[in-house]
């Protein structure tokens, strides 16, 4: 069995030019093979919008690490009818400009 995924951008009104159409063919393609392989998935500004969000959220947490603002808290677990105490969570908060 044979199948085929395809990711596209129509260039009707595309405003960037030949190296971002393939990027953002790429996108699609990637989208595709993930919902549905042997489907077509068409390039959306939304795609775009998300795929850089994340490298961009990706990058900042790689410039945190390297500051040091990532540190470690522990947040304890309460059983809600006695009110006992029965664990431990270990979560990492990042420190960001942002808060």
């Amino acid at each position: 069995s044979v199948s085929c995924s395809i990711g596209m951008v129509a260039l009707d009104g595309y405003e960037g030019d030949g190296a971002e159409a393939l990027k953002d063919a790429s996108i699609a393609l990637k989208r595709s093979k993930t919902m549905q392989r042997g489907s077509f998935t068409v390039f959306t500004r939304k795609m775009g919008i998300e795929i850089r969000e994340r490298a961009t959220l990706m990058q900042n947490l790689h410039r945190a690490f390297d500051a040091e603002r990532l540190f470690l808290m522990y947040q304890p677990q309460i059983e809600l009818n006695s009110g006992r105490f029965i664990g431990m969570e270990a979560l990492i908060r990042w420190l960001s400009d942002e808060g």
